[in-house]
């Protein structure tokens, strides 16, 4: 796969695009995205929860793959052991306070509940990342820390993917590989959905747990690496007005009950690629101000931590406040979110970046469930945000 550098391409667009190392719209679309889903969780009724969650897979997808696409390109090979060090001082540090955090509050305070005794019999796929191929959704109405399975799906990607992509440099065994995962898990949630199989069956669990929207998310890095899929894609994306009009068009349809959530699927895709193959896009006002840039820089600690101030909202205010449950929620959310941001995770992420800066002077930002994935991609393996 051709790629084309600024020597030899000047200013043009695919050039600008290779040589950009943030994608601070990204930031703008995942705060929006976290706000979604804790509306979700306190009983806001914007519906479509689990768009805010494709738009999130579709982002790490996208920019997981690039970085590693771009360490290739100005390195000349990819470092598993790199990465998999960065990402696990990313995601585990919080993941597993954020575990610590409800085993006490569940010891202090539904010890002796069906609920409690459910959680504790789930902590060791909790603990492995491995919830959503054996928590199931139907052993009641409530489970704690169910939501966690978007964290397990980021793992099992960071294990599967890189060494698919550090394994050989032609560009249509990846492609090919991860096109056929999806194809595999879309029938697999085909057979279980109509009542074929049975979608209990850890088998077809493990199938159904492969995210479609993260592999359209990779296979999107590679249409943009190549200059002739870049310059498609930026006849329409390019424009100042697409992401506007995406936009637009998603909130139009949003409301209409009728319209199937696969039909948004597309417009995610256009919306993001709006933010990418321009820089400086028509929603740069919104997505790229200094206050929704600081949400999607914390989203991780927001959605590990949403639920503890949400149910404390409600002690506090009582159940039926819904909306004032929510306000407060993300009010202590984000307070706490950041005071974990820059006083615990961040000097995770500064021991992963001590090696690699030596290598590069660079920086494109990081990518993930909720907050994972960096925003900034940099050479090398050494995205940071």
């Amino acid at each position: 796969m051709k790629t084309v550098s600024s020597s030899s391409e000047g200013r043009q667009p695919h050039a600008q695009y290779l040589e950009r190392r943030y994608f601070p719209e990204m930031d703008g679309l995942r705060a929006f995205s976290i706000l979604a889903v804790v509306a979700h969780h306190a009983g806001v009724g914007f519906g479509r929860p689990y768009l805010a969650v494709v738009l999130f897979f579709l982002i790490s997808g996208f920019l997981i793959t690039t970085l590693l696409l771009r360490e290739r390109a100005e390195t000349g090979r990819i470092s598993l052991r790199t990465f998999w060090a960065r990402r696990a001082l990313r995601i585990f540090p919080l993941y597993y306070a954020a575990i610590a955090i409800y085993v006490v509050l569940v010891l202090l305070l539904q010890r002796d509940t069906a609920v409690g005794r459910q959680f504790f019999s789930n902590l060791p796929y909790f603990a492995t990342c491995t919830s959503n191929w054996f928590v199931n959704l139907d052993q009641g109405s409530r489970i704690i820390f169910y939501f966690s399975w978007t964290v397990a799906t980021e793992v099992q990607f960071y294990l599967l993917w890189p060494p698919i992509l550090a394994l050989t440099r032609r560009w249509l065994v990846p492609v090919a590989a991860m096109t056929a995962l999806m194809v595999v898990s879309a029938v697999s949630r085909y057979l279980t959905h109509s009542g074929e199989v049975d979608g209990a069956a850890v088998g077809f669990r493990i199938l159904n747990s492969i995210s479609v929207p993260i592999g359209v998310g990779c296979l999107m890095a590679f249409g943009l690496q190549w200059k002739t899929g870049f310059d498609v894609v930026h006849r329409v994306a390019g424009r100042w007005w697409s992401g506007p009009l995406s936009l637009t068009l998603l909130a139009a349809a949003w409301p209409i009950r009728a319209i199937p959530e696969e039909v948004f699927f597309p417009l995610l895709g256009w919306l993001l690629l709006s933010t990418v193959v321009r820089e400086g896009s028509g929603l740069q006002l919104l997505l790229a101000n200094p206050v929704v840039l600081h949400l999607g820089k914390v989203t991780y600690g927001i959605y590990l931590l949403h639920m503890l101030m949400l149910n404390l909202a409600r002690q506090v205010i009582g159940p039926t406040h819904i909306v004032a449950d929510f306000v407060v929620a993300v009010i202590a959310t984000v307070i706490v979110a950041s005071l974990s941001y820059r006083y615990y995770e961040r000097p995770f992420m500064r021991l992963r970046l001590r090696p690699a800066a030596k290598r590069t002077p660079t920086s494109l930002d990081e990518a993930s469930a909720p907050g994972l994935v960096p925003t900034r991609v940099t050479s090398g393996g050494t995205g940071e945000r």
